[in-house]
């Protein structure tokens, strides 16, 4: 090993201790640092904005991994990634409701008994949430009796992670054992086109005429359900309700959140800011939202400071004259052609005062080269980890996969997206680097 070389380690040792120490300083500020053990939630577990936090976990992260890839020798850290199983246990787990049979057995289950109520056998369940216990999540209290912990917890919290745990490794991994062949298939290899997209690819003979994902969902209100639900637990996990503290939202009066979903975001800034929302998504969607907003916060209908209105944002414009046109986790959902064509739609019935906003992760280039993201707002990673954080930021590369696999859609760079607004007659305004996703703010070029 050369001196530079042992420079950088000792370097790369520096930072996994500065960050474990301003992490554990964040966790002091908020009722101590939480025990893995731990089958109540911490505070900070559904912060909406624990920005500090997630920064020092982002190097931490970085580092960590960037330091074990570098002393590791690489036939064993190539081995452990492609024998990474991981995902397929956390979905038997979810879709067995292990961890909510386990609630009611702080002290742990014998695994005769859960193979009892999950209907499966007691030696494979057993090998299942071993490999996860050894990732902490669960934990086997002595041999053969598991019981929840602080991670296995989380996905029974109204949090809504167990959903997204489940739409993660059910609908967005199947495609994967055929991903190699769609591209290759003369029909799907070259094309962008939502409707021919590796999920699309690996359902086209079981769900023939389907479409594309989306389509699929309105035909399933019980897939339909859980991706709601996901969604909410996405928010969380990606800390995008990060943009209710993040953003100046006082300023503004009228917000139209285009493909709002339910509308669990705009719920919130409705409670925290005296704005008239205005929820636009497909008319099925908008109904569940209908009856969410009943439910939850009726008293923002009776005085109509939430508005319904369902549409397709490829078929025409939203609302006229907003404020802020609110695009939450919707952008990377599509290929560049479709997501100018929204953005293309909301310019037309824009003020001069309006304000487009995405809410997106941001990738940040790999080499020492920098882009379009220094100086515009875009955090840049320590000396000697990689600009973009390396895997510190591993959730934006795999959203991007995910987003390739299912809609032919894709995260982006500041660069990419601001091409996208300038084909939308856009120009950037600001960037709000919220340690998970980021905020770009666009106004009329």
């Amino acid at each position: 090993m050369s001196s530079n070389a042992k420079e950088q380690l000792e370097a790369l040792l520096a930072l996994i201790n500065d960050s474990a120490r301003a992490a554990m300083a964040e966790y002091d500020k908020t009722g101590g640092i939480p025990s893995p053990y731990d089958l109540e939630p911490h505070p900070l577990d559904s912060a909406p904005d624990p920005i500090a936090l997630k920064r020092s976990i982002r190097v931490l992260e970085g580092a960590v991994d960037q330091l074990r890839a570098t002393l590791a020798p690489p036939a064993h850290t190539l081995l452990t990634r492609a024998q990474n199983y991981y995902w397929a246990c956390l979905s038997v787990a979810q879709r067995a409701r292990v961890a909510e049979i386990l609630k009611d057995y702080p002290a742990g289950l014998d695994i005769v008994t859960l193979g009892e109520r999950t209907r499966m056998a007691p030696g494979k369940l057993q090998s299942v949430l071993r490999m996860l216990a050894a990732r902490s999540v669960f934990r086997e209290v002595s041999p053969g009796v598991f019981a929840n912990n602080r991670l296995s917890a989380n996905m029974i919290t109204e949090l809504n992670i167990g959903d997204l745990v489940e739409l993660y490794t059910v609908e967005a991994m199947a495609p994967t054992l055929t991903w190699y062949d769609s591209l290759v298939d003369a029909e799907y290899a070259h094309t962008y086109d939502n409707n021919k997209s590796a999920w699309a690819y690996s359902v086209k003979d079981t769900l023939k005429g389907t479409g594309g994902f989306f389509k699929y969902l309105q035909t399933q209100p019980a897939r339909r359900k859980v991706f709601g639900s996901a969604m909410v637990g996405l928010s969380h996990a990606t800390g995008s309700l990060a943009a209710i503290s993040g953003y100046p939202w006082s300023k503004y009066k009228t917000v139209a959140d285009v493909g709002s979903g339910i509308g669990e975001f705009a719920m919130k800034l409705a409670r925290d800011f005296p704005v008239v929302v205005t929820l636009h998504d497909l008319p099925p969607t908008i109904k569940d939202a209908e009856k969410f907003w009943a439910e939850k916060y009726p008293e923002a209908i009776e005085s109509n400071r939430v508005k319904f209105a369902p549409m397709d944002f490829f078929a025409g414009p939203p609302a006229p004259n907003m404020d802020i046109y609110f695009y939450r986790l919707i952008i990377h959902n599509w290929p560049d052609k479709e997501a100018t064509l929204i953005l293309k739609n909301a310019a037309a019935v824009m003020a001069p005062h309006s304000r487009i906003i995405i809410q997106d992760y941001v990738l940040q280039n790999p080499s020492p080269k920098r882009g379009l993201s220094e100086g515009q707002g875009v955090d840049l990673a320590p000396e000697p980890m990689m600009p973009n954080f390396g895997a510190g930021n591993i959730k934006h590369y795999a959203q991007d996969i995910t987003m390739l696999i299912m809609y032919n859609g894709k995260e982006r760079t500041l660069d990419e997206v601001v091409e996208l607004g300038s084909q939308a007659g856009l120009k950037l305004d600001k960037v709000w680097d919220l340690a998970d996703t980021s905020l770009i703010e666009f106004v009329l070029a």
